[in-house]
């Protein structure tokens, strides 16, 4: 009768534990769509970092390459390195915007080594710091990390093809080779600034054209 159905609606409930499906399935579906949009964030990412050489030269947004590239690359940072960033407002940049992806991708993931290499042992994560600029006439990427930094009589060559700090066979020497070969071809300069122990910045400047619009710039969570 009524009695039996209403003891087994009781018993159905007891099982399925519906005080705790109502509280956490709310949270749990969040969690799920969460992911859902971080998966297309990171494939449009990829598609951006992929593809955003096929138009050759034309005028990007900076800051936004350079979120593309580091989600592309978070596999290299993300157990060693915490990233900060700091972007400002700035004129879109004439350029071949895959080639400037790879140019950054190397020296952060330059950055990323350094740091694995001083805490190697440790749980303790390092941090980079990307900050981008308007300069008079150029835009400047500034890349800096808390690795061991470079000594000094190397530093000169950190840009020589095959020149590498790395013990042999792990690394090819070629990546910031590559990063400089790729902005000196558009008219910019990368430099360094390290001290031995205490980190390493690179600067990557790169001439854009005054006369165009700012662009304007809102920051997604990674």
């Amino acid at each position: 009768g009524a009695t039996v159905l209403r003891q087994r609606a009781r018993e159905a409930e007891d099982a399925a534990d519906l005080e705790y499906l109502l509280e956490h399935l709310p949270q749990a579906i969040g969690l799920s769509l969460e992911g859902l949009d971080r998966v297309a964030r990171i494939v449009r990412s990829m598609k951006e970092f992929a593809h955003a050489d096929e138009a050759a030269m034309s005028a990007i947004d900076i800051n936004r390459a350079i979120e593309s590239t580091l989600i592309v690359a978070r596999h290299e940072y993300r157990y060693v390195a915490e990233v900060h960033l700091d972007f400002a407002e700035l004129p879109p940049v004439t350029c071949n915007g895959g080639e400037i992806n790879q140019a950054v991708l190397n020296v952060v993931v330059n950055a990323a080594h350094a740091i694995a290499d001083r805490r190697r042992g440790t749980d303790c994560l390092g941090h980079i710091h990307i900050r981008t600029r308007r300069e008079r006439d150029a835009v400047v990427i500034s890349i800096a990390d808390d690795g061991g930094g470079i000594p000094e009589d190397r530093q000169t060559k950190i840009f020589d093809p095959f020149f590498t700090t790395k013990p042999v066979g792990s690394g090819t020497g070629l990546g910031l080779y590559l990063a400089f070969g790729i902005v000196r071809k558009h008219g910019g300069d990368i430099q360094v600034e390290s001290k031995p122990g205490k980190g390493t910045i690179f600067r990557i400047q790169l001439p854009h054209q005054p006369a165009l619009e700012p662009v304007r710039y809102q920051q997604n969570q990674h």
